[in-house]
């Protein structure tokens, strides 16, 4: 059986404000606060959520021990099947505009409102601050991976 690995940072980016602090993601999936990952490229993802779904691989949901692609993964959980998972295409962009935070999502080719879109970046497992820096760069034509059945 194959595996498809997904990581989880277990600290902010270099490239973020809190850069070297903890995320706390997998503390945050194990108490469901962080039920979702944003990721690019969907069509990538979304052949091995199809292998997934036909029995033939498996969904390794990893942490970094230490500095992302420097150190040892750990597994955090595992999905062999596509029962409790799925993904959505999504796209987004996000600005701060003199404190004026601009968040854009657009899901299943859907734009969605600031309710629905400060219920993405909860469940996420981020502050809007640190959503919004964590994605300064946009993403276009990518997923959101559910570790749970919600869907949006």
């Amino acid at each position: 059986m194959k595996t498809y690995v997904i990581t989880l940072s277990k600290i902010f980016p270099a490239y973020h404000p809190r850069r070297g602090q903890e995320t706390d993601f997998k503390g945050k999936l194990y108490r469901s606060e962080k039920i979702t990952t944003i990721r690019g490229n969907y069509a990538w993802w979304k052949k091995r959520f199809d292998e997934i779904a036909a029995g033939r691989a498996k969904l390794s949901v990893r942490e970094w021990l230490d500095k992302p692609y420097k150190s040892k993964q750990v597994t955090v959980k595992e999905y062999t099947s596509l029962h409790g998972i799925g993904i959505q295409r999504c796209d987004v962009s996000t600005a701060d505009n003199a404190g004026s935070a601009l968040i854009r999502m657009i899901i299943d080719q859907k734009p969605i409102g600031n309710e629905l879109g400060l219920r993405v970046i909860k469940n996420d497992g981020l502050e809007v601050q640190d959503f919004i820096d964590w994605f300064k760069k946009p993403i276009k034509d990518g997923l959101i991976i559910h570790f749970t059945d919600l869907r949006y």
